[in-house]
């Protein structure tokens, strides 16, 4: 039997409404290579684990992993990275779509010819589905609306999330993946961007400005509900970064990113997470002031000493 090419995780808990139209999206694409289809359920209680298995049993490509309790994004992706047998990783969440019939098969031919790449993504249209009227995307169709991207993107502009790379969209090598020590993955939020970060190092990711897949927009989500949790995952997530060693080049790109996660908490009015802001802006200041140093270290030329 010929060698996986690509593994797509596609990652569910209580989607079983739209989980089916998530698998058959990836089941339809048009490749000249193996595919496998990694279904994770997370621990669903409504009727998913019935549609993974009827499609599994009609499709020898799905890998069906089911969870009996909920455990969390973080475990999803740790077992993902254990059995994974493709050259490349794509990730699609159980409530979203891919809408081009093509776009694994154009994303892998560039990877394969242009070694320079570590992962390479696209534009993704949002399907607004948030009921109370207050939404992130409420005024955009497409991420490219909310975000800009260049062709090429480079490690400072996946850290400090000034544009988001939907989850649909991106493929990657999956040689890091496969090596990364998870540790420092230690709670379940920003699960995808954390991996980017830790992918993409000194190589890049290409931007193809074409919408192949489709973010559908609920109410809910950590991100949306507790703003206060969300960002100072983030930042512990960077100062863990402070302490290896590769990223020990790249400290100005995240105190950077660690004081725009600082502003951003001194600046939400309202949480559901009781909020410090006379402790955090001590905080702010030592990542400004940290900032500013290596800004002149790096840019300046400056011969100063640690």
């Amino acid at each position: 039997m010929s060698s996986i090419k690509v593994s797509v995780a596609i990652l569910t808990y209580n989607q079983e409404n739209s989980i089916r139209e998530a698998i058959e999206s990836v089941l339809s694409q048009q490749v000249n290579f193996n595919v496998e289809v990694i279904v994770v359920n997370d621990g669903s209680t409504d009727n998913s684990d019935a549609v993974i298995k009827e499609l599994a049993v009609l499709s020898p490509q799905i890998v069906y992993v089911h969870h009996k309790e909920n455990l969390g994004i973080r475990s999803s992706v740790i077992e993902v990275s254990k059995i994974l047998k493709g050259e490349y990783v794509a990730v699609l969440d159980g409530d979203d779509l891919w809408c081009y019939p093509h776009k694994l098969q154009t994303q892998i031919d560039f990877l394969d010819n242009n070694a320079e790449y570590e992962g390479c993504f696209h534009d993704t249209a949002i399907q607004n589905m948030v009921k109370n009227g207050n939404s992130y995307f409420a005024a955009h169709k497409y991420y490219s609306q909310r975000y800009s991207y260049e062709n090429d993107f480079f490690f400072p502009d996946i850290v400090d999330r000034i544009s988001i790379i939907s989850s649909s969209s991106s493929v990657m090598r999956a040689r890091r993946l496969k090596k990364l020590n998870m540790s420092i993955l230690d709670d379940n939020l920003s699960i995808d961007w954390k991996l980017k970060v830790l992918i993409i190092l000194d190589d890049k990711f290409k931007y193809f400005n074409e919408v192949w897949s489709v973010y559908r927009n609920h109410d809910g989500g950590i991100s949306k509900s507790n703003k206060v949790k969300f960002h100072l995952s983030h930042i512990r997530f960077l100062r863990q970064l402070l302490e290896k060693e590769w990223f020990k080049n790249r400290q100005y790109d995240i105190y950077r990113a660690i004081s725009s996660e600082y502003r951003v908490l001194l600046t939400i009015k309202e949480s559901n997470e009781t909020i410090d802001k006379q402790k955090l802006f001590p905080q702010y200041l030592k990542s400004e002031f940290a900032r500013l140093w290596y800004f002149r270290k790096r840019f300046l030329g400056s011969n100063t000493k640690q």
